[in-house]
């Protein structure tokens, strides 16, 4: 039985509901999945574009090292379990960190929260 058909006899019925109403008087809020796909989707370009052009337009620009480390990043991702609240802090605090207050060749400077804006 096709699902409009089954919503139409629903709402022609004693029960007066649709089936979405329905469904949702039995159990939880019904999930747009494709919807929360696209809104995550969404979500991971903005951050990694604002961690690129955060880069850029940082003083780290000119040195090779933090592209290399945003491409690593990008292909490594993200933990699975850390929560966007937990990114946050650990991109601010390692942003403050000695790796990343020296790159790779030993040369020492300052990226106190250069990263994390």
């Amino acid at each position: 039985m096709r699902l409009e058909v089954l919503d139409t006899r629903r709402r022609a019925s004693a029960a007066g509901l649709g089936l979405r109403e329905t469904l949702e008087e039995l159990g939880p809020p019904l999930t747009d999945c494709r919807a929360a796909r696209a809104e995550t989707t969404a979500r991971r370009k903005q951050v990694w574009s604002s961690l690129a052009s955060s880069l850029d337009a940082s003083p780290l620009a000119d040195q090779e090292w933090p592209g290399q480390w945003y491409d690593l990043l990008r292909r490594a991702g993200v933990p699975a379990g850390v929560t966007p609240k937990r990114r946050h802090g650990h991109s601010s605090s390692r942003s403050r960190s000695s790796p990343l207050s020296s790159g790779p060749s030993g040369a020492a400077h300052s990226a106190e929260g250069e990263l994390a804006a």
